[in-house]
């Protein structure tokens, strides 16, 4: 049976909550309201701007926590270096509880957690934020247990913008790029544009206008907000629906300093971070949607990738996926239940 992630957060809070006094071993109730504590915990974001829709989100999140405890639980949210460090030292300072809360991009944790590569798998899905939840569904029981083992537990996932094409030249078979040069930042991305006869080509994001104005790439490969941000739409005219996984985030505490919290706080925390979950999906289809329109009015146009060809696109992928899969047996299991929920 499929499981929301507020049902299992609703039993992850319970058992917290009703184990705290047994794991503390003196059975002591929480402080009243009036006697709450002042707590202070740092949460860092992998983004580096103030301004990016995630960091508003995590912001508001913050500010929901602050509020609801009369500004007794503050949350200060910080970007990606802004403490003198970045990502690769997040699952370090999140253990030693340094930091207390942090965004962690499947992707990038893939060494600590392998199986939720199952989220880069392209064609696995096909883009839409309704299959890449049934991805995060259906492998939640094996991820939960891997992130406790770093002294740490989700409390809320939401996903960015799926990765699309802009392209300077027309795509006519995607199943054949004849040679065209094709930016990408993910090692699977590579591999299937290699399949599909196109030469990948490893890029900054900040690189790729350059890049394209100087025919050093024909099509870049990301999420329509970064091509706007990119200005893309003044060296690629044609942008096509890729699908391609976008990239996702759970946003997790560490254990310590959770059972270190009163009661309310725990429940205080959790009801935010699922307000925030719901939120992250209505803003990743509010900022697709309105970088679209910006692309458009900069005369690019928006086309659809013909079902025929995605099936071909699909088939290509599958050996991409099975080689993942062979890597451990929980990547397998996670293929295995994706594909069950996706049914494929």
């Amino acid at each position: 049976m499929k499981k929301s992630f507020l049902g299992i957060m609703v039993a992850l809070l319970l058992t917290a909550l009703i184990s705290a006094p047994l794991l503390s071993g003196c059975g002591e109730k929480g402080p009243a309201a009036g006697e709450m504590p002042e707590v202070e915990w740092i949460l860092v974001s992998t983004e580096t701007t103030p301004g990016h829709h995630t960091v508003q989100d995590i912001q508001k999140f913050a500010d929901g926590v602050g509020a609801r405890t009369n500004g007794k639980f503050k949350i200060r949210v910080a970007l990606e270096g802004e403490l003198g460090f970045k990502r690769d030292a997040y699952v370090e300072t999140l253990q030693k509880n340094e930091i207390q809360m942090a965004t962690f991009d499947p992707g990038f944790l893939t060494a600590q957690i392998p199986h939720i590569g199952v989220f880069n798998l392209t064609f696995l899905q096909d883009g839409t934020l309704g299959q890449l939840l049934k991805i995060e569904q259906s492998t939640r029981d094996l991820t939960i247990p891997e992130f406790r083992k770093l002294t740490a537990a989700p409390i809320a996932w939401y996903a960015l913008t799926s990765q699309e094409l802009i392209s300077s030249e027309p795509i006519d078979d995607f199943t054949d790029l004849k040679g065209m040069k094709v930016r990408v930042w993910r090692e699977l991305d590579a591999k299937l544009i290699e399949k599909m006869k196109g030469v990948p080509v490893y890029m900054p994001g900040a690189e790729c206008y350059t890049a394209m104005q100087r025919g050093v790439v024909s099509a870049v490969n990301t999420g329509t907000p970064a091509m706007v941000d990119r200005s893309l739409q003044e060296v690629g005219k044609y942008l096509y629906r890729f699908g391609g996984p976008p990239a996702s985030q759970y946003l997790v505490y560490n254990l310590e300093a959770f059972d270190a919290l009163p009661e309310e706080y725990k429940r205080i925390l959790f009801e935010e971070g699922w307000k925030l979950t719901d939120r992250g999906k209505d803003t990743t289809l509010r900022v697709d949607g309105e970088a679209v329109a910006i692309l458009k009015d900069g005369g690019v146009e928006e086309f659809q990738i013909p079902e025929a060809q995605r099936t071909g696109l699909r088939d290509l992928a599958k050996p991409l996926w099975n080689e993942w899969a062979s890597e451990s047996p929980t990547n397998k299991a996670a293929l295995d239940a994706a594909m069950k929920a996706l049914g494929i």
